[in-house]
């Protein structure tokens, strides 16, 4: 049987007991025999919703922060006595 260290990390901060203890260790439990809880796969779910809307909204502000170094160097470029 395979055991994970208590004190190694896990995918949202925490060890992995800790997320056993309060069922939210389905890759855990799955790779130890056991069925993963409805509530702790709701869990796993929701939290990997929010981690998304958050890496989108990330990604939104470098793209935004991207277009307009991009639009000030063109400017730079198309109007050299412009400094």
């Amino acid at each position: 049987m395979c055991t994970v260290p208590a004190s190694r990390s896990t995918w949202k901060g925490g060890s992995s007991a800790d997320l056993t203890a309060r069922g939210q260790a389905p890759a855990t439990a799955a790779a130890e025999g056991r069925k993963a809880s409805t509530v702790s796969l709701h869990t796993d779910l929701a939290m990997a919703r929010e981690e998304i809307k958050t890496l989108r909204a990330e990604r939104d502000q470098f793209r935004t922060a991207m277009r307009q170094q991009l639009g000030h160097q063109l400017d730079q470029i198309t109007d050299p006595h412009e400094i």
